[in-house]
């Protein structure tokens, strides 16, 4: 049971889990999720490209602490770092190979761009903080 925003913080910040798309407390994100308080009411709200949509409304901290709590641990994105994003399949097949060799957990998907594919390749958790050298990908030769 979460009990308030810094315990949510708190469990954020041990797992390494991703700010870019959750507001916690107050920092800003451009397309996500967030907690805000209005009067006596914590408030969970969806934003997008500046508009924002209030949910849900909650009593507590405690109620909305473990709303958000069950969606973050949920939502495969949340603990994810996206450290490449390539046309080029062989710059894939290589960071992955770095990857398993470091025993880094990470996760690929495909998507359709333009006429190519593009690979997007996350890390997993706190493996972000074991591949700060691969995250810009200009920094190693990845084709050879």
């Amino acid at each position: 049971m979460v009990n308030s925003i810094d315990e949510l913080k708190e469990i954020m910040n041990k797992n390494c889990y991703n700010y870019n798309f959750y507001s916690i407390d107050g920092n800003v994100i451009y397309e996500g999720f967030g907690i805000d308080k209005s009067g006596e009411l914590f408030i969970w709200y969806y934003t997008e490209r500046g508009d924002r949509e209030n949910l849900k409304y909650f009593r507590t901290e405690a109620e909305i602490a473990q709303y958000a709590y069950e969606i973050i641990i949920n939502d495969k994105f949340a603990k994810s770092h996206l450290i490449s994003c390539t046309t080029d399949r062989k710059v894939k097949e290589n960071l992955i190979k770095i990857l398993n060799n470091r025993q880094i957990s990470y996760w690929v998907d495909e998507i359709p761009s333009r006429n190519e594919i593009m690979f997007r390749i996350y890390v997993i958790g706190c493996d972000i903080e074991k591949v700060e050298d691969l995250i810009t990908v200009k920094k190693i030769d990845l084709k050879n």
